[in-house]
C-alpha cells in the first residue's frame, strides 16, 4: 500500500474511492496552516504536494491501517518532533497506535516504518506470511528518548544479519 500512496497516487485514489463507496467528501484541499506547517517542518516540496492534493477529508480506515487527514497527521506529527528530523513523516497508524510512516530524502521516498505488530496485522489481514529481524537501535529512559541507529556497532550488527539472512535464505530457498 505504501507504494501507491506515493509513487502511484492515482491507483491509491480509486482503492480509497472504492472501499468507501464514493470519491464525493472523500478528500478536501487542506487549510493554508498544514501547507505552512509542512513548509516549517522542511518536508520537500513534491512531498508537500502530494500531501496538499490527496489530504483526506478525514482519517479514514484501510484495512488494519489507519490513513491521517491533515489535522491528525500534524498532531502525531508533533508529538515525534525527532522523527520529522530524521526524515520520517508519519502518514497513519495501525489499528494498535503503531506508528506508520514514509521516510524521505530528497526526491523521492526511501523506505517506509511500520512497527513489527503492525507488520504482523498486515500480514494476517493479507493472509501471508512475514517475518522480521528486531534490532534495538534506540533507547527511551523516561521521557528521553535517545537515538543510536547511526553508531557503528549498529551498524555492524545489521550488516551481520543481512548476511547471514542471505546466507540463510539461498539455502533454504528452492526456486
Amino acid at each position: 500500500m505504501g507504494t501507491s500512496i506515493i509513487a502511484h497516487p492515482e491507483s491509491f485514489v480509486a482503492t480509497l474511492t472504492r472501499l468507501a463507496g464514493s470519491s464525493t467528501g472523500l478528500f478536501r484541499k487542506p487549510t493554508d496552516v498544514f501547507a505552512a506547517w509542512l513548509q516549517k517542518k522542511r518536508i520537500p516540496a513534491w512531498l508537500r504536494q502530494h500531501l496538499i492534493r490527496y489530504a483526506l477529508a478525514h482519517d479514514m480506515e484501510v484495512g488494519v491501517i489507519r490513513l491521517y487527514s491533515p489535522s491528525s497527521l500534524r498532531a502525531s506529527n508533533d508529538q515525534s518532533p525527532i522523527m520529522v528530523r530524521r526524515g520520517f513523516l508519519q502518514i497513519g497508524s495501525a489499528t494498535n497506535g503503531d506508528p506508520v510512516a514514509v521516510r524521505f530524502r530528497g526526491e523521492k521516498v526511501v523506505g517506509y516504518l511500520m512497527g513489527t505488530s503492525a507488520l504482523y496485522m498486515v500480514a494476517g489481514y493479507r493472509a501471508v506470511e512475514s517475518a522480521s529481524v528486531l534490532v534495538v537501535g534506540d533507547s527511551i529512559v523516561g521521557s528521553a528518548w535517545s537515538p543510536h541507529f547511526d553508531e557503528p556497532a549498529i551498524r555492524t550488527t545489521l550488516d551481520r544479519i543481512g548476511r547471514e539472512l542471505l546466507a540463510f535464505l539461498s539455502k533454504s530457498v528452492s526456486l
